[in-house]
Parts: structure tokens; C-alpha cells; sequence
């Protein structure tokens, strides 16, 4: 019996070694590649992890133990969920088989976001929509870049370890290291005249009278970045939409090396479609940008792994074309399918996109001196006849919340604040920024104020510019509003952003829970 106790030490003991080696001491190399070597081995092997099937875990780092049947150089794709809530990129780190370096390797993946709906002001402009984080299930290659990661796996076990994961706030579901075959030349995949003109003509009209599919830039359906946001460009009739008198969020223009948009569409039946994008490179003189096309996630063939886009002050007609300048028509089956524009090189913007068979137009534009100047001439006229503040509708009480953040906080607010302001027709809501400490002192202080230092809250309570802060219900309410709605619609908005956790006490009263108001 004494015998089995020792014996059973010894394995926890073996055990206990074996996890600390693999977290502490090296067993080789981090070696990852960005580009792809055509004298290394890619094999065809896929080994696909569960992410709740780790190896080890704790606070700290995850590791997880797999084989591969051959040595040789491996993407990585993970499966996950993004946590709504965080901004900018799921960034972590990750050792293969131990290390050697100073530090492990840095990667990240993008928080896919959809696009809100417009909205407008009481003017009748657009204000830039919100997009909205996309909670579901999200599968990358991780990239350095626009370009894949490869990593060198032994044959036989490996180890991989994450951490700053919870961090990073995310929920990986799976893991696997693999290739992907190489696009085939679009001569290879080529369909024939016959399949070509076969492919049925569509019947439905779109909203410019046509028969392509219409898909308009702005609005794509995912995004991998909040910074890929719609822009206003209104000097043109052939804009579309266009408006000479209201300001339209109509076009979408992105760069940064790897960031995409994503529009999904429907076809009627199976056949073969040709691809059109009205767009303009005005950015870059002399130069050209390079868009990667991905249709479901994959690009059709090889000459559409780097569409390239010349510089033109102009917007222009640019089709999906083979080396000989001929359209290139590819396969799809009846129901939904996502086109994906990923950034290689260059700023572009998009007016809209067409998606056509053999059979149709797609839309004819032609600007010309005429066409700007009678254009012109309107934005002109209407600009004299643009109804001043006094005579739109009244919104009743005005609260002015000043912003004590940066720019992009301030304008996420302001969009906010006009869906908010659409809800309550006795009460407006109106995110500005500004110096809140020497406002108040001048006499001038706002009605509220958001994202300021503890310092500067303590020194305006001393002064007496707060309001008690009703401990009971941690809401911070408006003084001087007599109507009961109004005073409803002001606790609202600031308990969307007041938060029980951010409150300053100065001498053991409390002066604040993320806003303030004055007499």
C-alpha cells in the first residue's frame, strides 16, 4: 500500500514538471513567415483544434497540444465571438512549440461590425450612421496585414500558447492549422460563350431603373473596422444618391493594409455574373491602389488577388477584367452570396457596385462641364433658402452635454444623441466639447457634462456647479424642467453613460456620477 502512495507522488510529481516545462522552459523556435516561399512545404494536412480542449489554463495563458503528421509551413484560422463592449482590435499573444525570442509574437483580429441604419436631422441632412458590433461567429486567417501567417509545425506534438486573451475580450471556438490551394488562372475556370449567354437575363428592376444588382458602397453589410465609415460627397448629380440641397452620406472610401467591407446580395438562379465598381483614386497622384476580391471568403482566381485601381481625379468605370481587358464571369448558384473588398495598398472610394449576367447595362454616366455647373447652380440656390434655426421645428428644452473626450467619442455621441433626439420631441439632447471648468467660472457653464477629470469635478463642486447626487437610484437629474417627460428623457440619456462605479467624493460627499448641472 505504501508502495502504490509513493508511486502515485512520483506520476503527480512527473505530471507537475511536464505542465511547468511546457510553460516555462523553450522546445524551439517561433518561426512564422509573411510571405509565401515557393521552395518551402505547404502540406495539405488540416488540424483542426476545439478551443475548450486545452492542455492546460489558468489566469494567464492557455496552451493547447496537437500533432501534425508533417513538418512544413501552416496557416493558422481561428473560430470566434468578439465580447460587445471592446474597441479596436482583438490583439494577444501566442508562443509555438516554446521560444527564443524576447517576446512572444503579437497578433490580432478584427471586431466585425454591421452597418446601422441612416438618420436624420431636423434639417433633413444625414447624420454619418453608427455601425454596430457583429456578435456571431467570425472565421480569419490571421494576417500580418493583408498577408497570411505562416507557421513552422515539427511532425509529431507541437504546443501553442495564448495569452492576454481575456483581454482582448474574446471567445475563440476553434482552431486550425492549414493551407488554402492557390487560385487558379481565370483562364482555367473560364466559361465558355455558350455558358456565358445561357446564364438566364434578369427581370427585376433596381432602384436606377436597370435590371443589374445594385449594391450602394456606403452601406456594407460587415466591416472589419469602425473606422470604415461612410463619407459625403455632393458636388455631383451622378453621385448616387445625390442631393443639391441636404447633405447624403454616399460613398464609402477606406485604406489600411488588410481591412475589408462586405456586402451581401442575392441571385435569381445559377449562372455566370460579370462584377462593375463605380469608383475614384484621387488620392494618390500618379499612383495606383490594389483591392483583393473575396466572393464567400474565397478568391474566384488569381487575377482578382490584386484588382488594380489607376489614379483618376474623375469616378470611373472599372469591371472585373482578365489580362486581355475581357469581363470576367464567375459561377454562382441560386440564393445569398458576400462580395469582400480587402484593402492591399492605396485609399479608393466606392460609389456603388453592379452585378450583372450577359445580358444587361450596367449604369451609364458622364459628367460634364454642364452637368456641374447646372448642379452647382442649385446647391447654390438652395443654399439661400435653407430655413434658419429659428424657423425649424422646436425641439422644446435644449440640453447642451459637454464631452470632456476625444473627437471620435464626441461624434459617437452626437449619432447617438440624434436617434435619442427623434424619441422625445420636448427635449434635445446636443453633444458639444469645450473647456467645462472655465465655462462655468465665466458664468456659462452647460447643463452637462461627460467624461471629465476627477480634479476638475472636485474643484466644481467646491464651487457649488453640482447637484447632489441621489445615492437611491444613481441617476443624475436635470434641474429647472418642470415637465415630468422632459426630466425622464434627461435621466435616460445620462444613465447611458454615468456609471455608479464613476463617482467622486471630496470631503465625504459625493460630487458627481459622470455628469453635472448647474442652477
Amino acid at each position: 500500500m505504501r508502495k502504490q502512495a509513493i508511486v502515485a507522488v512520483l506520476i503527480l510529481f512527473v505530471i507537475s514538471l511536464s505542465a511547468s516545462a511546457v510553460i516555462s522552459e523553450p522546445r524551439g523556435s517561433l518561426a512564422f513567415y509573411n510571405y509565401h516561399d515557393e521552395n518551402a512545404f505547404y502540406p495539405n494536412e488540416e488540424i483542426t483544434i476545439d478551443a475548450a480542449d486545452y492542455y492546460y489554463a489558468d489566469d494567464e495563458v492557455i496552451i493547447y497540444r496537437f500533432i501534425a503528421s508533417e513538418a512544413g509551413l501552416y496557416c493558422l484560422e481561428a473560430a470566434y465571438v468578439s465580447t460587445p463592449g471592446y474597441n479596436g482590435e482583438i490583439i494577444f499573444d501566442m508562443v509555438l512549440n516554446g521560444r527564443r525570442q524576447d517576446s512572444p509574437l503579437s497578433l490580432s483580429l478584427f471586431r466585425y461590425r454591421r452597418s446601422g441604419r441612416a438618420l436624420l436631422d431636423v434639417r433633413g441632412n444625414e447624420v454619418p450612421p453608427l455601425s454596430l458590433e457583429y456578435g456571431g461567429m467570425l472565421t480569419r486567417t490571421l494576417k500580418d496585414g493583408a498577408k497570411p501567417i505562416y507557421f513552422e509545425l515539427e511532425a509529431g506534438i507541437n504546443w501553442f500558447t495564448l495569452s492576454g486573451v481575456n483581454r482582448a475580450g474574446v471567445t475563440f471556438i476553434s482552431f486550425a492549422f492549414k493551407n488554402y490551394e492557390k487560385p487558379p488562372n481565370y483562364e482555367e475556370i473560364r466559361p465558355s460563350e455558350e455558358q456565358i449567354n445561357s446564364t438566364r437575363a434578369l427581370t427585376t428592376t433596381n432602384t436606377v431603373g436597370g435590371r443589374a444588382i445594385f449594391l450602394q458602397a456606403e452601406r456594407p453589410s460587415f466591416m472589419t473596422d469602425a473606422g470604415i465609415a461612410p463619407s459625403s460627397e455632393n458636388r455631383s448629380r451622378h453621385i448616387i444618391p445625390s442631393s443639391p440641397s441636404v447633405r447624403l452620406y454616399n460613398i464609402l472610401g477606406w485604406s489600411g493594409e488588410g481591412r475589408a467591407a462586405s456586402w451581401e446580395f442575392g441571385v435569381p438562379f445559377d449562372g455566370y455574373y460579370r462584377f462593375s465598381f463605380k469608383v475614384r483614386q484621387n488620392a494618390q497622384i500618379n499612383a495606383s491602389s490594389y483591392r483583393r476580391i473575396l466572393l464567400n471568403g474565397i478568391v474566384p482566381c488569381m487575377e482578382l488577388s490584386a484588382v488594380e485601381f489607376k489614379y483618376n481625379r474623375d469616378w470611373y468605370r472599372q469591371n472585373l477584367t482578365d489580362g486581355g481587358g475581357e469581363d470576367i464571369y464567375i459561377f454562382l448558384d441560386a440564393g445569398r452570396h458576400v462580395l469582400t473588398i480587402e484593402a492591399l495598398h492605396g485609399e479608393l472610394e466606392f460609389d456603388y457596385i453592379e452585378i450583372a449576367t450577359a445580358h444587361e447595362q450596367f449604369v451609364e454616366f458622364k459628367e460634364t462641364f454642364y452637368d456641374r455647373l447646372v448642379f452647382g447652380f442649385s446647391r447654390l440656390m438652395n443654399s439661400y433658402f435653407e430655413p434658419a434655426a429659428s424657423e425649424l421645428p422646436s425641439a422644446g428644452k435644449t440640453i447642451d452635454v459637454w464631452v470632456g473626450a476625444n473627437r471620435e467619442i464626441t461624434a459617437l455621441l452626437q449619432m447617438i444623441a440624434y436617434e435619442f433626439n427623434s424619441r422625445y420631441a420636448n427635449v434635445k439632447i446636443n453633444p458639444v466639447d469645450g473647456s467645462v471648468l472655465e465655462a462655468a467660472l465665466a458664468g456659462r457653464p452647460p447643463d452637462a457634462a461627460l467624461f471629465i477629470g476627477s480634479e476638475e469635478i472636485t474643484m466644481l463642486g467646491e464651487r457649488g456647479f453640482l447637484t447632489d447626487f441621489p445615492a437611491s437610484n444613481g441617476a443624475v437629474l436635470f434641474k429647472n424642467m418642470s415637465d415630468f417627460y422632459a426630466e425622464e428623457a434627461a435621466r435616460e440619456f445620462l444613465e447611458w453613460f454615468a456609471s455608479e462605479d464613476i463617482q467622486e467624493r471630496f470631503k465625504q460627499q459625493v460630487y458627481a456620477a459622470g455628469g453635472f448641472l448647474h442652477e
